[in-house]
């Protein structure tokens, strides 16, 4: 859906004159958030911000955001 329109959308074309109609798009974009939970669904580490403000389709990889252990109070 365009977030503006410029320019008459309907009318009437009259001889010798152009008619113009500009739509403005803003992109879409959207971020990727990794959450840290054990198996019963309790957080045990604070969330990590992978890509923010990516376009649609963009490829994103969060593997670098996996570390092997994670420790909370002691426990890993």
């Amino acid at each position: 859906v365009p977030a503006s329109t410029k320019g008459d959308e309907t009318g009437t074309v009259a001889s010798g004159q152009t008619k113009e109609v500009t739509y403005v798009y803003k992109e879409v974009t959207g971020d990727v958030v990794v959450h840290y939970v054990d198996t019963e669904g309790n957080v045990i580490a604070d969330d990590k911000e992978d890509t923010k403000g990516a376009s649609l389709n963009a490829k994103y990889d969060t593997t670098d955001n996996k570390p092997e252990k994670i420790e909370k109070d002691g426990t890993v």
